[in-house]
């Protein structure tokens, strides 16, 4: 969902995913998600990840850093993909050689996961992923040092609700480029 203020001299633009992971949710399991993130000219400026099923949450915010709770986040130095934990947002077609694998089914949480370091890296089969689902996540792994990016090379901070992305993120530059170089084009 995107909401863009009408008041005069506003330029913000909160997008917010109420129940990211709603198939977690509908089926009872508990890993899913509200993200909220809002934009200015700029890009990602402030952004809140709340796990609704724990109860916590990670805040990030440009030039600031990202936490969970009072703890400050920092990505996975992890460089190979043979010595990676990699979240799936999906099945890619074929495995890339890393360590082990997860999929979680909560593209927010994921990728606050990769800026916490608990996954070195996250990674999207198909352009399955709306803005909603991943901008609060996004400016996470930035304030944390990890990288994410769309395996197509589309921009990633966008306000079309229509568009989709194939993400790709890592705790390391080298991390990140490996996970690209074995994506089909």
């Amino acid at each position: 969902m995107l909401f863009r203020s009408e008041r005069s001299g506003a330029d913000i633009t909160v997008v917010l995913d109420p129940v990211d992971g709603s198939t977690n949710f509908a089926r009872g399991l508990a890993y899913w998600a509200t993200s909220i993130c809002a934009l200015d000219a700029d890009g990602p400026w402030c952004a809140l990840v709340v796990n609704q099923a724990t109860g916590v949450a990670v805040t990030a915010v440009r030039g600031g850093g990202a936490r969970r709770g009072d703890r400050v986040l920092r990505a996975s130095p992890v460089t190979r993909v043979a010595d990676a934990v990699i979240g799936l947002g999906g099945l890619p077609p074929r495995h890339l050689g890393w360590k082990q694998s997860r999929v979680f089914g909560c593209c927010a949480l994921e990728l606050c996961e990769v800026a916490a370091g608990g996954l070195d890296g996250y990674l999207s089969p198909g352009a399955f992923h709306a803005p909603w689902d991943y901008l609060g996540g996004l400016l996470a792994c930035s304030e944390a040092g990890a990288s994410v990016c769309d395996a197509d090379g589309s921009a990633l901070v966008t306000d079309d609700p229509g568009v989709r992305r194939r993400l790709v993120a890592a705790g390391t530059p080298a991390l990140l480029d490996a996970l690209l170089a074995g994506q089909p084009s």
